[in-house]
Parts: structure tokens; sequence; C-alpha cells
């Protein structure tokens, strides 16, 4: 979803994860033959069914460990390692004192911008849901780590239902559609 700031692509997504309950209209979720209106189905089944990588990362004063683990309770060492090592996260072995134990401060105020969007999509990859949400998955990276990471999101999120909210358009180039909004609407 690809649109000027203001222009509704936040709002979907907010109605999607019922952050917001639509005033007017309809969203329905499913395909084929199992489509349901949306505010048919309880706030916590729709979110255990979605990984959602947001823009702003407002991380709690929580261990790394904590936060990659969050979408999936009683994660493995090992299966929160390869998440961020799938989420190009190294930084988290090799320049953060504690590793994985590693307190990231309120806000994430101990972490860049890129590293909190890494672990926010190492979160997404261990949590393994069918449908991936991702705002502005990569503003805060360089040209490089952004194509590093969307290869490692193409490759991981491949079989999944990967909803990407985007300002610039390599960030949605490789995605099947591009949706286009203007003031709420879909272009």
């Amino acid at each position: 979803i690809v649109g000027h700031s203001g222009a509704g692509k936040s709002t979907v997504v907010k109605l999607l994860l019922r952050i917001h309950e639509a005033t007017d209209g309809q969203m329905y979720f499913g395909k084929d033959l199992d489509i349901v209106k949306l505010n048919n189905i309880e706030k916590n089944q729709i979110r255990s069914m979605i990984s959602y990588v947001p823009q702003n990362h407002n991380f709690p004063n929580r261990k790394v460990r904590d936060l990659v683990a969050l979408g999936k309770e009683h994660a493995t060492d090992n299966e929160i390692m390869s998440a961020l090592a799938k989420a190009k996260a190294e930084f988290v072995w090799e320049k953060l004192p504690d590793g994985l134990n590693t307190l990231v401060g309120e806000k994430g105020i101990k972490l860049s911008g890129g590293e909190a969007q890494r672990i926010a999509i190492a979160s997404a990859i261990l949590k393994d849901a069918p449908i991936v949400i991702m705002d502005e998955p990569t503003s805060a990276l360089d040209s490089i780590t952004e194509c590093s990471i969307q290869e490692s999101i193409r490759d991981h999120f491949k079989d999944k239902t990967l909803i990407v909210i985007a300002h610039r358009l390599s960030t949605v180039a490789v995605l099947d559609e591009v949706v286009l909004m203007d003031d709420g609407e879909v272009l």
C-alpha cells in the first residue's frame, strides 16, 4: 500500500488489526468461499493470525530475547537467534554488550532505528503467522542493508500474505500488487 503521508495507509492496518473499529462500511477477511466480516472475528483471533511490524517501535525496556519472542511464547534461544539471523540482526551478538540479555531501554532508546526495525522483523519471522503486515519496514535502513533485508523478507515470507506500507517504491517493487491510496480512498 503506497501513498503520501495522511493518505490512510496506516488507518487501513489499524482497522484490520481492530485497533480502531470501522464506523462506516465493512471489511472482509478470508479468501474464496471462506470470507467473513472482520468484525465477526474476535480481536485476539485475528491478531493471532497476523505478525505486525510497526513503523514506530515503542519497545518496553525488555531484553532483546523477550522482544523477539513476543509472538511466540516459550521460544528457545536457538529459535530466537535463527530469527535474528534471518532479519540480518547480527548486531545483537556482535555489538550489544549482553547479546540476547541486553535491555533496550524505554522505547528502545539503546537501539538505532534500523536495529529496532530488524528486531521487529525477527519477531515477525519467529511468530510465523500466515499474514504479515509491515509498516515502513526498512525506512531507517541504508540501501545496502535494505536490499539484504528485502531479500530475507522475500525468502521467509514467500508463502504468506504480506501487506507492506511504504513511501519508497523500491520497498514494494517486488510485490504482486500495489495499491495506491489518497485521501482515504484506493485510487
